[in-house]
């Protein structure tokens, strides 16, 4: 049975059968990123699995780094502060932080996957007339798609309540306004999900 799975997996995720059943069959993100394309010494990027870098630590067995963050920090970082100091007129030693330094506090999920939602259910049940929109990227692997439609699927929602949860899927990843077709068709969502013409 183990034998099966891992062929089945390794024509899903193209890693080789040997190093699937040496993983106990647990195709963990960062593994995957590393595992993938070590032959080639590159990693593949969390945010965006579009992105390939240099693969720094190739006796880890794990991904530590994420080329598709780092390519986007500087940029993002220069952008921020040139509008908070220029267009605003903020000024400030204070490092701007794009993920690092927020207060992450996970004690009240130990032993089991962060989630939001319960609040979401709470949240339409309250109001059963919200209309929510989940933006997925075929190539996020920080929040895969599969693992959105598997939380919205699990919500305690009685079935005429999910009527107003609806998907829309981008070809790039975590960011899908960084490529600029799908930018294009994250526009033209964000402004049917409005009820703009």
């Amino acid at each position: 049975e183990r034998k099966r799975v891992a062929k089945r997996l390794a024509q899903l995720t193209a890693l080789p059968e040997e190093e699937i059943l040496r993983q106990d069959l647990r195709n963990e993100p960062g593994y995957f990123r590393k595992a993938l394309l070590r032959d080639k010494g590159k990693i593949i990027g969390r945010f965006d699995a579009r992105v390939l870098g240099e693969d720094n630590e190739p006796g880890d067995i794990q991904a530590h780094a994420d080329p598709s963050y780092s390519n986007i920090a500087g940029g993002f970082a220069s952008a921020i502060n040139a509008y908070v100091r220029e267009d605003l007129g903020f000024e400030s030693d204070h490092p701007y932080h794009i993920l690092n330094g927020l207060p992450w506090r996970y004690h009240k999920f130990e032993g089991r996957y962060v989630s939001t939602a319960q609040h979401l259910a709470a949240a339409i049940q309250s109001n059963p007339r919200l209309r929510t929109l989940v933006l997925c990227g075929r190539r996020d692997l920080a929040v895969p798609e599969d693992s959105m439609r598997f939380s919205v699927a699990h919500i305690p929602l009685a079935e005429p309540l999910r009527s107003g949860v609806s998907f829309s899927i981008y070809d790039s990843g975590h960011m899908m306004y960084l490529n600029r077709p799908d930018a294009v068709k994250l526009r033209a969502d964000l402004l049917q999900f409005v009820g703009v013409k």
